[in-house]
């Protein structure tokens, strides 16, 4: 990197003949302020789908759906992960007393080509469907998203729903897990899983929420009949109810485990003071530095997270202290400590919080450098640290979302890897309303 410091990025602007040297490409655009929403956009709920591997991490407690094996009862890895937007859609959905009148719009993510496992799963869910693809990073691209439509007022509420698939994403973008390719050090674990967010103003329906399974997708002989009647559920309502739910471990939980709050009929101030709320946000923008490795995704997408938060910092005109905790996506071990790094020779003296480092255990789980995927941050994001913001534990989250931007295609025409992160800033019940 020249100069030691983020000046050497790649971005489109900077190889334009003509265009100006920039000391730091954090602090050289002033014209891209970051998004400061007039409105708190409270997140009324947050639930997830775990498979066995992340159930056996430190989070295993804490998911709401724990699948029993890595096909939940489909034919396909591909199948099984659209099956688990569709659940987690239909949970969150629940966990927010919300009925599917009361949606205005999902916007899902997945790895799969095409939006796979998002564009099949919209069969089912059968409402307004916008695809996003942010790779690892679509789940901080869909809270941006979705708190600017709400906060303009052109929805009153969205689900964000991410998914990913360990087996899904290997057979895509490496080797088939049949294969048995021998992983280098620097190589993470893609999550199998799925997260659903609701966000938006006021409540919905009256009743009491749905109690999620939190043993998996319930007896594979009663799938069919369910599955025939998805959508004449959604159309019947199915699954509306108030915030009170059953918690990953079974016991019900006043307001749900990750970030729900029970029905209040006050209205929008009322939401916001009791729930973790989006207040601010960074739309991140393509970094490439030139690695070319797809096992080191980490590394790759470093520069890219190390960008965002230093403009988001800068924009905001917010010392990293300002918040609890700055929580990265998918670095892992060896591409988190070189985001601080970076942020470092930039001024800003940050320790983060990886989201792939925290949903595996390293001393027991073979998953390398750590956790990768759409459904990797999307996961901790509501088992962990949402609860800790509602809690009040946490007054200020920044969620940083990263993603590489790569392609099977693109990988083997030699491409290095273009990489983006985007920032969520979350503000804890009663703070939102602050600077």
């Amino acid at each position: 990197m020249a100069g030691g410091t983020l000046a050497g990025v790649v971005t489109r602007e900077r190889g334009r003949a003509g265009a100006a040297p920039a000391d730091s490409v954090a602090g050289a655009l002033p014209r891209r302020p970051s998004m400061r929403f007039r409105r708190p956009v409270p997140v009324l709920a947050a639930v997830t789908v775990a498979g066995p591997v992340e159930q056996a991490g430190p989070l295993g407690g804490r998911f709401d759906r724990r699948l029993r094996d890595h096909l939940g009862g489909q034919r396909t890895w591909e199948k099984a992960e659209a099956r688990f937007q569709e659940v987690a859609v239909e949970m969150a959905a629940a966990a927010a007393g919300l009925r599917p009148e009361d949606i205005d719009a999902v916007l899902g993510g997945d790895l799969q080509s095409q939006l796979g496992a998002t564009s099949f799963a919209g069969r089912t869910i059968d409402l307004p469907l916008l695809g996003l693809y942010g790779a690892c990073a679509s789940c901080g691209e869909g809270l941006l998203l979705g708190a600017a439509l709400c906060d303009a007022g052109l929805c009153r509420h969205v689900v964000v729903v991410v998914s990913s698939h360990h087996d899904a994403a290997e057979r895509q973008f490496r080797f088939p897990t049949e294969f048995g390719t021998q992983r280098p050090p620097t190589a993470q674990w893609t999550a199998t899983g799925a997260a659903a967010f609701v966000l938006g103003f006021g409540d919905g329906a009256d009743g009491a929420a749905a109690e999620p399974d939190p043993e998996g997708d319930g007896d594979p002989a009663d799938r069919p009949q369910r599955d025939r009647d998805g959508r004449d559920g959604h159309r019947e309502g199915r699954g509306r109810g108030g915030g009170g739910r059953t918690g990953s471990g079974g016991d019900h939980v006043d307001g749900g485990q990750n970030g729900t709050a029970p029905r209040d009929a006050r209205g929008d101030s009322a939401a916001a003071s009791r729930r973790p709320c989006i207040v601010a946000a960074t739309p991140g923008r393509v970094v490439d530095m030139g690695v070319k490795d797809p096992y080191d995704m980490g590394g790759a997408e470093a520069p890219a997270a190390a960008d965002t938060i230093a403009r988001h910092l800068r924009n905001r005109g917010l010392a990293a202290d300002a918040y609890a905790a700055i929580a990265t996506g998918d670095l892992a071990r060896y591409g988190r400590p070189v985001c601080e790094d970076l942020l470092r020779e930039e001024g800003f003296a940050v320790r983060l919080s990886d989201c792939g480092e925290r949903l595996y255990d390293p001393t027991r789980q073979d998953v390398h450098a750590g956790g990768s995927g759409a459904a990797c941050c999307g996961l901790v994001l509501a088992a962990d640290l949402l609860p800790r913001v509602r809690a009040g534990e946490w007054r200020r989250l920044l969620f940083v979302a990263t993603g590489a931007l790569l392609s099977p295609t693109s990988y083997q025409q030699g491409e290095s890897i273009p990489c983006i992160a985007h920032a969520v800033e979350i503000a804890a019940p009663g703070e939102a309303e602050r600077p």
